[in-house]
């Protein structure tokens, strides 16, 4: 019995030495995607998303996109610069949109409590989605989901930040 557990032992760090010595030499890097406004228009009660298409490229800057080995978001923030700020909505929620097929909707950040008269919040990220699948694609949808208390009449501007940990391959 024990000699059976040693060789376990021997066996499970000989892997571990081996899949080590094949990982890949990475870098975190952080990317700041410029603040994004999206128009609302025709406000109901209840769920209203706006979304808008962007390049992957042009918005992660001098990051090489094919060297993305893992991404994961660091915070986002949802911001309303005027008078009445997030007073007309009681949730929001950001989500990502791939172009291929595979990539589902993933829900990214969503609001806690949203304090009366609060101008932005910082969203809660989803830890567990990993995002890299979708910055590796040529466009990605961003899509802000906000939940009203009544309908609006007039148009409202909201601003959208994200920032990315990626994690970036060093040898490529």
């Amino acid at each position: 019995m024990k000699i059976n557990f040693v060789k376990g032992l021997l066996l499970a760090a000989t892997l571990g030495v081996g899949l080590s010595s094949c990982s890949v030499a990475t870098k975190t890097v952080e990317a700041e995607v410029a603040t994004q406004t999206l128009l609302f228009e025709d406000i109901y009660e209840g769920g209203n998303e706006k979304s808008i298409t962007l390049n992957v490229a042009e918005m992660l800057g001098d990051v090489d996109i094919t060297k993305i080995e893992g991404a994961t978001i660091q915070s986002i923030l949802v911001s309303k610069k005027d008078s009445l700020g997030l007073s007309e909505i009681n949730e929001a929620k950001v989500q990502l949109l791939g172009e291929s097929e595979d990539l589902t909707m993933v829900t990214v950040g969503v609001s806690g409590e949203i304090k009366e008269g609060s101008q932005e919040i910082e969203l809660s990220i989803l830890d567990e989605v990993e995002i890299a699948k979708y910055l590796k694609e040529e466009n990605v949808t961003l899509v802000l989901d906000l939940t009203y208390i009544k309908d609006q009449e007039v148009p409202q501007n909201y601003e959208v930040g994200i920032k990315f940990d990626l994690e970036m391959n060093e040898q490529k």
